[in-house]
């Protein structure tokens, strides 16, 4: 049976601004309360979603998740949301208005683990929204996401899926994941995890992804015993590093890694490598870049290790990198070295600068996985990118999108209701 990569990114909101809800994520810390720019972010994430179609790769897109703002006011101790309601709320704590009217439902690596039918034992695709427990912000996407999952894989009977699992155990979905695969198409995964149930390892910021989340996930999936646990770094993780997509990437018989990604590195790559080729009886590409080449610092500076990698028909690879990487010295140095330990590594360059300075480069702005033509041709047709579809959302951003927003109109009623119309207008345009 033969499987294909799907991508699917999240469009982002009309009310999209700088928070700084996630500690640990130093753009986020950075950018807080800058003037920022909705309807750029959205343009520059749809541009991207249109160069993934372009190379003739199956894109869908979802809306921004719906809130149910009048319970996540209730749940904050409010009985309605008001503009009274609204405006004491963020005079007492502007933290929890910036949390609801978050626009952070885009980043949809964060969405949630996808385990295609060929790596589970029970032949079905499962799949698990992530329970975001870490910050609250996200968490208020927990339920929008798992209605659009839904929504998205309801004609797909033969897919499993499943509730998020338990917060006390912190997931942060495919975000810290990497999926490998041999030539079959069988997956070898990697579950990058920062802390276990009684270890927190990092010290200057706390990790976010449980091992306990990977080990019910695994159990959950029934996923075949194709997989290592790889512990991420604390020096990393104090470094700004919140996520594994942040320091690593890998696709098909490739890995890119940076030297300071994980803990005991050298030997858990060598056990890596070595697993995967007793397993497939296939080389796997590992491609270390060294502290002298790019420094930890740089490397989150960069956000080079959030290009997004693509398969490309003929087998080669194409990376999505930031425009933003390219203002980092060492870049240009990085993708010659990658270039010329593998012949297949193509590179492109695209904008998503909005998106950066709250913590997310082109990789986090997808949920990527494999599925097989039968499962892939059930998902819900209405998030499929189009020509059409692209026309008409580019249109209606243009139309409806603010150009920019301030921090404190975080408390103007009026404007918090026209976004809301905004996203209630697509999802009618997405017929759900």
């Amino acid at each position: 049976m033969s499987y294909s990569s799907v991508f699917i990114d999240g469009l982002m909101g009309p009310s999209y601004h700088f928070g700084g809800l996630s500690l640990g994520n130093t753009w986020s810390e950075t950018h807080f309360k800058e003037i920022s720019f909705p309807k750029k972010a959205a343009l520059e994430g749809l541009h991207k979603m249109f160069e993934v179609y372009s190379l003739g790769l199956h894109q869908y897109v979802l809306p921004p998740v719906r809130k149910d703002v009048s319970a996540l006011f209730r749940s904050l101790g409010y009985d309605h949301f008001n503009s009274e309601s609204l405006r004491e709320l963020f005079s007492v704590n502007p933290y929890f208005v910036s949390s609801v009217f978050s626009s952070s439902s885009a980043w949809l690596a964060n969405i949630g683990h996808v385990t295609p039918a060929c790596d589970s034992f029970t032949h079905k695709m499962n799949v698990t929204p992530a329970n975001l427990n870490y910050c609250f912000h996200r968490s208020c996407d927990v339920e929008g996401y798992r209605d659009l999952l839904s929504t998205l894989f309801e004609n797909c009977h033969d897919v499993v899926l499943h509730r998020p699992i338990t917060s006390s155990f912190g997931d942060e979905g495919s975000a810290n994941t990497v999926r490998l695969s041999a030539s079959s198409g069988e997956g070898f995964f990697l579950y990058v995890y920062g802390k276990t149930v009684d270890r927190t390892y990092s010290h200057k910021y706390p990790a976010r992804q449980s091992k306990e989340a990977f080990d019910i996930l695994v159990k959950q999936h029934h996923v075949s015993r194709k997989f290592v646990m790889v512990q991420q770094s604390q020096e990393a993780i104090d470094a700004g590093v919140f996520h594994n997509d942040v320091i690593c990437f890998g696709l098909e018989n490739l890995l890119i890694v940076h030297e300071s990604a994980f803990e005991n590195q050298e030997e858990v790559m060598s056990y890596v490598k070595e697993l995967y080729e007793e397993t497939f009886s296939e080389d796997l590409q590992v491609i270390v870049i060294s502290r002298e080449m790019m420094s930890l610092e740089e490397a989150v500076k960069s956000y080079f290790f959030n290009s997004q990698l693509l398969p490309l028909s003929d087998g080669g690879f194409h990376c999505f990198v930031s425009t933003h990487s390219r203002k980092y010295s060492a870049l240009e140095q990085v993708l010659q070295y990658i270039q010329s330990e593998c012949s297949r590594f193509s590179y492109s360059y695209v904008e998503c600068d909005e998106s950066i300075k709250n913590g997310g480069g082109p990789a986090c702005l997808r949920l990527g996985f494999v599925a097989s033509e039968h499962d892939r041709k059930l998902l819900n047709d209405a998030f499929l990118l189009t020509q059409e579809r692209y026309d008409f959302l580019y249109s209606f951003i243009s139309r409806h999108y603010p150009d920019e927003m301030q921090f404190e109109q975080l408390r103007d009623y009026e404007f918090l209701c026209e976004c809301r119309e905004i996203v209630d207008s697509l999802f009618r345009e997405f017929t759900l």
